[in-house]
């Protein structure tokens, strides 16, 4: 899942006080957000997580059409 957020920072720390693990992003995610901030978070239930800035995934939607 993907998940656009205004402060990377403060949403992974929390995120990861509540169980969460940060992994490496994959080659292909960073393709897409070259250049951007984005983490990727595993959860205690094994969903993945993609935390990036708002405005990243703004372009990310807008390039599918």
């Amino acid at each position: 899942m993907t998940m656009g957020v205004e402060d990377v920072a403060a949403s992974v720390q929390k995120a990861v006080n509540a169980g969460a693990v940060e992994e490496q992003v994959d080659e292909t995610m960073a393709a897409i957000f070259a250049g951007q901030l984005i983490v990727k978070l595993r959860d205690p239930f094994g969903y993945v997580w993609y935390i990036c800035e708002r405005k990243s995934l703004a372009l990310f939607k807008g390039s599918s059409k």
